[in-house]
């Protein structure tokens, strides 16, 4: 393996022995456990932009780290994300580089996982109030190779209640470019106009390389959705979502962010916020749906 989370960087930022000593004592505050997982989110961004000779041992590799935090946390260790705090977790993004971004040929993880991605990943660094969740995690349900939890998995899913929306990409006709597409919303839940938000396909959309042509014939068979995950006074972000054969199961595809009140947002935030008649909500592919909520089941 080329990569060990070593070296002067890691042992000055990744010291939680000293969090563990005091876990021993006496219970952690909750600054404490603020910066726990803000160090394993950076753990995660350095890590992610290293690479593995083989990338089957990407939680692996990581796992020792992992380990000790479980053990000062107390949490769920969920394929390279915690429990706790799931939700949030989910909102990793594509980083920046001009590497390919691949899912490998091995099942490694769930697609609502980073470490399904080949590819430096960014963390979702922002806080949130309780209020601010507008998305929920019902249940987890992981499968590990072995004993380690913090190993790695032969399946597993998770499912999310929030209200699902149909997803329509179209391409960009001023800007005809392979992997140039927009987003196209209604205005609102009573107007027939739409608005368009172009996509950042470097980092919207987990896989690169996948020709326009594809994302859109799955626009085209209605078979994208989105999911607002979170939306605070001034961010929004939603998991893009595709549908399955069975379609009681979604996949992760991408995820999508709007920073509020920017004046070109407008139009498309009040559109892909606005809610759905009740009609077509129960249209929607979910393993569930009740009180105006979808369950899905992403894997």
């Amino acid at each position: 393996m080329e990569y060990a989370l070593e070296g002067a960087d890691f042992k000055r930022s990744l010291d939680y022995n000293k969090y563990a000593a005091k876990a021993a004592s006496h219970p952690l505050t909750p600054e404490d456990i603020t910066i726990c997982y803000k160090i394993w989110n950076i753990i995660v961004e350095k890590y992610t932009t290293a690479s593995l000779t083989r990338p089957s041992d990407k939680l692996i590799a990581i796992s020792g780290v992992a380990q000790g935090l479980v053990s000062i946390l107390g949490d769920e260790y969920c394929v390279g994300m915690w429990r706790r705090d799931l939700e949030i977790q989910l909102l990793w993004h594509r980083g920046e580089d001009p590497t390919s971004y691949t899912r490998p040929e091995t099942y490694r993880a769930p697609s609502w996982s980073w470490a399904s991605l080949d590819g430096s990943i960014v963390m979702n660094a922002r806080h949130f109030d309780s209020s601010d969740l507008k998305a929920h995690i019902e249940d987890v349900v992981l499968v590990h190779k072995t004993e380690d939890s913090t190993g790695q998995v032969r399946h597993g899913y998770l499912d999310l209640k929030g209200e699902l929306k149909p997803l329509c990409l179209a391409p960009n006709l001023n800007w005809p470019h392979e992997n140039n597409i927009h987003i196209v919303v209604q205005k609102s839940r009573w107007s027939t106009e739409a608005y368009m938000r172009h996509i950042d396909t470097n980092t919207g959309f987990d896989v690169s390389g996948v020709p326009s042509s594809h994302r859109l014939n799955d626009s085209w068979e209605r078979r994208l959705f989105y999911m607002t995950v979170v939306a605070s006074r001034d961010y929004v972000a939603a998991l893009m979502l595709r549908v399955g054969a069975d379609e009681d199961v979604h996949e992760r595809i991408g995820l999508i962010e709007l920073i509020r009140g920017v004046e070109d947002n407008d139009g498309f935030e009040n559109g892909f916020l606005a809610g759905l008649d009740d009609s077509i909500k129960k249209t929607l592919p979910c393993l569930r749906y009740e009180d105006g909520k979808h369950t899905v089941r992403i894997v």
